[in-house]
């Protein structure tokens, strides 16, 4: 049975290829004689926007805009119910114990509790974390981390300490938590945005406004500096750890590379540099929110946010599909220089070969 997770990651895998299909069906219109490029390109948008009431044979672009319409996942919804209940326990911690909120937070997300074993640096088995074993890797780093923080109040002697302890922990928490859910909105905010540019409405940088404020739920800057993360790391150390898991038949089958290339270790070096440009895409991507919501050039600040969000790289492949459709819809003309700029835009050379990757 495929988790929360892996069915929306297949669910995007097969939206990109239902996109390429199409992109490649007008590719080869425009190369051929039967159709002009303007017939090309009303075919295509026929294709793409196509509405059946059946998701297999839906349009893509019908797809995408049914998936924003139906809302967040069952997943995602419960434990955002989940996590509102835990800030407003601190919130009114009073004369509680921080314990009462985190312990709400355990049964409410399913978690199995259980003191980690051995050293702080442990972790409870995925097995145990109830919804959380299928949650992104950033939200399980941060628990992971709230768990190291916490394992250091349990020794405290004096009862007092032991709780400003626990509180502070809990509320870095929380603060890690939100912060990573504010960037999250960001990213469903930018496909809003490049779905409302393909139906050309007027409205779109209103649609901006009401779906993020600058004052309750933007994310913090993320650091593009991480010197100092490897420091003391032993690159040796994650592969000695998998032979003692997986003993030498599990080693032999992995140095076999049986084990697919997505199982590749990246050294932490290799990690750092990539999680740096990663930011620097992120903080590109929120200066062009903040640019927006302050703009007031009327439906040309929409045009310039959806521009800029793609120019970012802090996007998505379905935003890049969806803001390289819309800028070809929404062309007056729709000739071949108009299909050679969308096929541009999705990064299609001459050759037929695109860069613009499927997923793993």
């Amino acid at each position: 049975m495929k988790s929360g997770k892996d069915e929306r990651h297949e669910m995007m895998k097969k939206l990109h290829r239902k996109f390429m299909k199409s992109v490649m069906d007008l590719k080869r219109c425009d190369e051929g004689k039967d159709l002009n490029a303007e017939e090309c390109c009303e075919k295509h948008i026929e294709d793409m926007e196509k509405t059946s009431g059946n998701r297999k044979e839906n349009g893509p672009v019908t797809n995408v805009k049914n998936h924003f319409n139906n809302g967040l996942p069952t997943d995602v919804q419960k434990f955002l119910q989940c996590f509102e209940t835990l800030k407003t326990c601190m919130v009114n911690l009073d004369e509680k114990s921080v314990k009462t909120c985190t312990d709400q937070m355990i049964e409410c997300t399913g978690v199995k509790n259980g003191s980690p074993k051995g050293t702080c640096e442990d972790m409870n088995r995925m097995k145990k974390m109830g919804m959380l074993k299928h949650a992104q890797r950033p939200l399980l780093k941060s628990i992971k981390e709230y768990r190291q923080c916490s394992c250091k109040c349990v020794g405290m002697a004096d009862a007092g300490e032991k709780e400003t302890c626990n509180v502070k922990c809990t509320n870095n928490h929380i603060k890690k938590v939100q912060d990573l859910m504010n960037w999250s909105r960001l990213g469903r905010c930018q496909s809003k945005s490049f779905l409302c540019s393909i139906d050309g409405k007027s409205s779109c940088m209103d649609e901006v406004k009401s779906c993020v404020s600058p004052d309750t739920n933007m994310p913090n800057d993320l650091p593009t500096d991480l010197t100092g993360m490897c420091d003391g790391k032993s690159e040796k150390k994650s592969i000695d750890n998998r032979q003692k898991k997986r003993g030498m038949k599990g080693m032999n089958k992995m140095m076999r590379g049986k084990m697919g290339r997505h199982h590749k270790k990246m050294t932490c070096e290799e990690e750092k540099d990539l999680l740096e440009k990663k930011f620097a895409t992120m903080n590109a991507a929120k200066v062009c929110l903040t640019t927006a919501l302050s703009c007031t050039d009327g439906e040309s600040c929409h045009t310039d946010y959806t521009k800029c969000a793609k120019n970012s790289g802090h996007v998505n492949m379905i935003g890049k599909h969806l803001q390289c459709y819309s800028m070809m819809k929404n062309m007056e003309n729709h000739d071949s220089e108009c299909i050679k700029m969308y096929l541009g835009c999705l990064g299609m050379g001459e050759d037929g070969k695109m860069t613009m990757k499927m997923p793993m």
